[in-house]
């Protein structure tokens, strides 16, 4: 076998555990995702993931949208929770991110939300325990109107 096959075999095998630990991917229109409060439904911006996204205005009722692993995670360790917004002016600076293990709150991640959107955005990393449901919400406690909190989709990347 010469080192081209061998190379390949290699290339197959990682992919294989990537994909068997991987990431998950949730978006705003997900039936995983759920919404509690007023939020709105848009498409009038750009930079958005999937078909929409969600916005809140602060200073009214509490409001979160929660983003559920569709399945248990997978494998206990360090998983890094990303997350997609759209930049606009009347943007939060202050959006919060919770990330629980279960039922276990294991973060916060505060986000300008006025910069930096469009794209993935690397919140942080927790450890999260396999056979646990996996949840982000995406809270405005503290927003201020007339400033919004915009809802788009998260993401959860094993860490190897």
């Amino acid at each position: 076998m010469n080192w081209r096959s061998r190379l390949a075999i290699i290339l197959v095998l990682v992919g294989i555990s990537v994909q068997a630990h991987g990431e998950v991917v949730l978006d705003s229109d997900d039936n995983a995702a759920t919404f509690v409060g007023a939020w709105i439904q848009a498409t009038t911006s750009v930079g958005f993931y999937g078909t929409d996204f969600a916005t809140a205005t602060g200073g009214g009722t509490a409001d979160s949208a929660r983003f559920f692993s569709p399945r248990p995670i997978t494998t206990t360790g360090s998983w890094c929770i990303q997350a997609r917004w759209t930049t606009g002016a009347a943007r939060t600076t202050a959006a919060q991110y919770q990330v629980f293990d279960g039922t276990t709150l294991r973060a916060t991640f505060t986000v300008n939300q006025q910069i930096n959107g469009g794209a993935w955005r690397r919140l942080g990393c927790v450890y999260l325990t396999a056979g646990r449901i996996g949840e982000v919400r995406l809270i405005d406690t503290g927003v201020v109107a007339p400033s919004v909190v915009v809802a788009d989709g998260v993401r959860w990347v094993w860490e190897e």
